[in-house]
């Protein structure tokens, strides 16, 4: 998954790459030699990903000059991300105060912060590019425009942009960090990869590099690969929180659903902020219906249900809270009450995916149709499910496991509309992708058993649980089910 870039993607957008043209030319303003140095941590400390440090950095630099105006709207941007919007507004006001005495691009740079917490992610693109025209050296502006790019969905323009900024500066990190993550959302793994290992031949004692490069194994299949890269990123800096949250994930890819709470855990006692909770409870009810344990998913949605009652800007929880009560239904089978949740997670995203109130709305969106279809399905209502086609193809709907995730139902439901070969063609696609995604191997399992194919069906899910599932917690809901499954259609492998 690319927990990490859904989140940070905006963010990284006007924080991160200040940190070379820092180097470059310290023309920043600021009355303090000490508070610039405390800046230019600070921002390297972003870079690497750490942004709990980062902040502290931040803060110290602020007491040495309370107007430097780079520091105060870094931190704004900070706020804005953590959805405390007042403070935000403050540290904008504070900054404001110091704009005509700033170099111009110090005020270039302040404008696109500003612009960024609206709600006109055109207005945002167009001020980067006016940007990079008035200040063509200088690296971050590149940065800017190429993640801007990605968040448009236009992939290719990002890399190109990535590339120019290279021909300026080779060494310069980030670029091929990015790099790997495009070409992994463009299925060209090895490019990914050769990018991810560029990334960590110059920084192999950074921790990042390992998380991004342990993604990739992960999303091919490759878990334990991913794992040894995951824990090698956590030796080296135990407050990475993305880090674990990836571990956990590659667990329970295994169905190591025990592991995976114990990495919960660990997370636990590094949340300060609300989003930092926020996430952590969102992955946690995640977790539980991935693992068919309906009753804890509803457990943790009524959690978020009451973690939304305590603040103000919690869209999110609320809208997760249904959205994992609707998944619990699921699992029972009882469709209305599914749909009832739905509707009301409808309610927080909109029906078109315009940019609402949550952050990365085509996402979540996407979640809502992922929902939609599996209710579909359970009605019968084939026809319906076919609609996912289109978010195949939406350009900005570029998570991998998202689409898997929609390629799986779509097979099931061309399957029952008796094309064949197309259900089949899409769960292939998924298996090229990643021989090991255990909810594809189910889904072919049950493709198979829907065609008849009995024998292929036994062999499908004795492969799940002898392969994929070798280390699986055995008590697990998800596992006895699989275990039921294959002793119903074939009685003597009851024992397995």
């Amino acid at each position: 998954m690319l927990n990490k870039i859904i989140l940070l993607v905006f963010a990284l957008l006007v924080i991160v790459s200040g940190i070379y043209a820092l180097r470059d030319d310290k023309e920043y303003t600021t009355s303090s030699d000490e508070a610039h140095q405390l800046f230019l941590e600070s921002e390297d400390l972003v870079y690497k990903l750490y942004f709990m440090e980062s902040n502290d950095k931040l803060h110290q630099a602020l007491e040495l000059d309370s107007n430097f105006a780079m520091a105060l709207i870094t931190l704004a941007q900070r706020n804005h991300m953590y959805g405390h919007t007042e403070k935000r507004d403050e540290l904008v006001e504070r900054a404001m105060a110091q704009y005509d005495r700033l170099k111009d691009h110090e005020k270039a740079y302040i404008d696109i912060v500003r612009s960024s917490f609206g709600n006109d992610p055109e207005e945002v693109h167009s001020l980067i590019k006016k940007y990079v025209e008035r200040f063509p050296d200088r690296v971050e502006g590149h940065n800017f425009l190429a993640i801007s790019y990605w968040e448009r969905g236009e992939i290719k323009q990002a890399i190109e942009e990535y590339e120019k900024l290279l021909e300026i500066d080779p060494d310069f990190t980030p670029a091929y960090n990015h790099l790997g993550y495009l070409e992994y959302s463009n299925g060209n793994f090895n490019k990914a990869l050769r990018h991810f290992d560029k990334y960590l031949q110059l920084l192999p004692d950074q921790a990042n590099p390992h998380d991004s490069r342990g993604e990739i194994l992960m999303a091919v299949g490759r878990y334990d690969e991913a794992l040894d890269e995951f824990k090698t990123a956590y030796q080296i800096e135990p407050q990475f929180d993305f880090v674990l949250y990836h571990m956990a994930e590659a667990y329970m890819a295994k169905g190591m659903y025990s592991k995976a709470d114990q990495i919960f855990r660990k997370i636990k006692d590094l949340t300060r902020e609300t989003q930092d909770s926020l996430n952590l409870m969102v992955n946690k009810g995640r977790s539980y219906w991935r693992r068919w344990d309906p009753e804890m998913a509803r457990t943790m949605a009524d959690s978020l249900y009451r973690f939304a009652e305590k603040r103000e800007t919690v869209d999110a929880a609320r809208f997760w809270g249904d959205m994992i009560h609707g998944f619990a239904y699921l699992l029972e089978d009882d469709y209305d009450k599914a749909e009832e949740y739905l509707n009301n997670a409808r309610k927080f995203t909109g029906d078109s995916g315009e940019k609402n109130d949550l952050e990365s709305s085509v996402n979540y969106v996407g979640w809502v149709e992922l929902l939609q279809a599996y209710i579909s399905m359970g009605r019968e209502n084939y026809e319906d499910v076919l609609v996912l086609e289109d978010l195949l193809d939406n350009r900005q709907f570029w998570r991998p496991d998202q689409k898997i995730d929609t390629r799986n139902i779509l097979a099931q439901a061309y399957l029952k509309l008796g094309q064949k070969d197309k259900a089949f063609s899409l769960v292939q696609e998924n298996l090229d992708l990643n021989p090991n995604h255990s909810y594809t191997l189910i889904t072919l399992a049950r493709l198979y058993e829907w065609d008849g194919q009995t024998e292929k069906a036994v062999e499908t899910l004795r492969n799940i649980l002898t392969g994929v599932y070798a280390n699986a917690d055995q008590d697990t809901p998800r596992i006895e089910k699989l275990q039921e499954k294959l002793a119903e259609l074939s009685p003597q492998a009851a024992g397995l």
